[in-house]
């Protein structure tokens, strides 16, 4: 082959690799960019949903400290004004960047607002009788002995001594046998319980753990907020009292529960936990049942969850915190990052 054609191949070859060499650079500087783009939004939807966490700090800080209901601004999520405080709030006036606060992992119901951890029942302090009913109502599939089981299982789990517990059977060899410290532990638990049924138990673990957000909760000092309670924990609260008051059944129970949804539903709010002498002509059994839950109940609620999603406008990037705020000195009992 003449010189000259040798030249021009090994030419056409470097050129070929240089080109090969631009675009792999090109590529890769196109990444870096979308990255860096990335990594600069996610910063700023973090950011965002701090500022989101900040003003629900500002209003839980404002709450007043004799009680706590369900018409107050933290569980309404408007301001005097009938304006939402909790729906894309916006740091800039001009930017579409914005933060949601809502109560729920998946907002799929468009709510904006602050979930009090005390309208539940405290899986730290909540009797066997309590959390049998509560298991019941996590998974309805379950029988009383095995709402049974779970309630002990709780117990075991969290460290009562109970020797009819037998907390040293061979099954409870990696139970923690301490307080819960994060509702998650729940689910360690239901997983254990469901493991020993047989096949097909995480998902049944799951599911019951799923049930359990709207009545379960580790936080505070075990009393339920009367004002603030859910119906269904209210159910699990006094039917288990009736079981220990003079008299009364399941009935008064349900009539009773009747009566106090009925006058929070008519806007009324108690301001102690003398029940008796706010709802209209409780009976004898019905009072007696008061008597026996007055020790679980109260007022007021300290502690506070919240989901704060930053979401920026540009690309859709979206950071998410999950944490439960205990107002006394702001202080942080739970922090989750998506």
């Amino acid at each position: 082959m003449p010189p000259k054609g040798s030249i021009l191949i090994i030419c056409l070859w470097i050129m070929l690799l240089l080109s090969m060499f631009a675009v792999g650079l090109g590529r890769r500087a196109a990444i870096n960019l979308k990255l860096a783009r990335y990594q600069r939004d996610s910063l700023k939807a973090r950011y965002l949903a701090l500022a989101g966490v900040n003003l629900a700090a500002e209003v839980i800080k404002g709450i007043p400290q004799d009680r706590v209901y369900l018409t107050q601004t933290w569980s309404t999520g408007l301001d005097k004004d009938n304006k939402e405080i909790f729906k894309n709030i916006k740091l800039e006036e001009n930017s579409s960047d914005a933060c949601n606060i809502s109560p729920y992992s998946y907002d799929d119901k468009h709510e904006y607002y602050l979930r009090d951890e005390e309208r539940k029942i405290n899986l730290n302090y909540a009797a066997e009788n309590e959390l049998a009913k509560l298991a019941a109502y996590m998974d309805p599939r379950v029988n009383s002995v095995d709402a049974r089981q779970i309630a002990k299982d709780i117990r075991v789990w969290r460290g009562d001594t109970d020797p009819n517990l037998n907390p040293e059977d061979e099954k409870y060899k990696d139970f923690k046998k301490s307080h819960f410290k994060v509702n998650a532990e729940l689910l360690t638990v239901l997983k254990y319980f469901y493991a020993a049924k047989g096949g097909g138990y995480q998902e049944l673990a799951y599911d019951a753990y799923e049930n359990s957000g709207d009545l379960a909760t580790v936080y505070g000092g075990g009393k339920v907020n009367i004002n603030t309670v859910d119906e269904k924990a209210l159910d699990i609260l006094l039917s288990c009292g009736a079981e220990q008051a003079t008299g009364a059944s399941l009935q008064d129970a349900q009539g009773l529960l009747e009566k106090i949804m009925d006058y929070r539903s008519k806007g009324g709010t108690f301001t102690d936990i003398n029940l008796k002498d706010i709802l209209a002509k409780p009976s004898d059994p019905q009072i007696n049942i008061i008597d026996v839950i007055k020790t679980k109940i109260d007022i007021k609620s300290d502690n506070f969850r919240l989901i704060s999603e930053g979401i920026t406008a540009h690309s859709g990037t979206s950071r998410r915190i999950e944490c439960v705020i205990n107002r006394s000195g702001l202080k942080i009992a739970y922090w989750h990052e998506n």
